[in-house]
């Protein structure tokens, strides 16, 4: 295999399960914001998702304060933003497409397909009130492609370069959200 198409069926993956994280990131900061009151004398829920997401920085260089609304289109549709939502579906897609050959029907099609309807949605649709359907359209969009992943790609290089890259995404996102919230535990 050559270590070009290696590196695309890695990225690709990692993108993916980025996007993912992403969305749950934001799930959890919006539902935290939806609480009522202070917990423990403060409310930092959206600066807590910027940077659990490690996003803090380049959010900063942007606007100066930190608003749920912004925070929200930051993380889903700045295209600035390489870690978006979109950005990342993007990204998944470009490489999956430089590999297409080493991909199944199934797996390109659920890249695609997830690129094509973002490409619909308009950012200013994603209000409050459909955050929540929307962010769980993009956990099942990156699921489907996680499926698709294992379920009908034979067991080569091409599949463990793959698994090798949301795998270590997702120990990379589980670290820093550890170290981040290791006080409370």
């Amino acid at each position: 295999m050559l270590g070009r198409t290696a590196s695309s069926l890695y990225w690709m993956s990692r993108y993916v399960e980025r996007a993912e994280n992403m969305a749950r990131l934001l799930e959890v900061g919006y539902r935290i914001s939806l609480m009522p009151g202070a917990i423990e004398g403060h409310r930092d829920e959206w600066l807590s998702t910027l940077t659990s997401a490690a996003c803090e920085k380049s959010y900063h260089t942007q606007y100066e304060e930190v608003d749920g609304a912004k925070v929200i289109h930051f993380l889903l549709f700045d295209e600035d933003n390489s870690s978006s939502v979109k950005s990342c579906l993007k990204m998944a897609r470009n490489n999956g497409r430089a590999v297409r050959t080493a991909l199944t029907r199934d797996v390109w099609e659920s890249l695609n397909s997830t690129w094509n309807e973002l490409a619909l949605i308009e950012p200013k649709d994603i209000t409050s009130d459909r955050l929540p359907v929307f962010l769980d359209w993009v956990k099942q969009r990156a699921m489907a492609f996680l499926g698709a992943l294992l379920g009908t790609m034979l067991r080569n290089a091409t599949s463990y370069f793959s698994q090798l890259g949301y795998s270590i995404k997702r120990a990379d996102t589980s670290s820093r959200i550890l170290h981040l919230k290791h006080f409370f535990l």
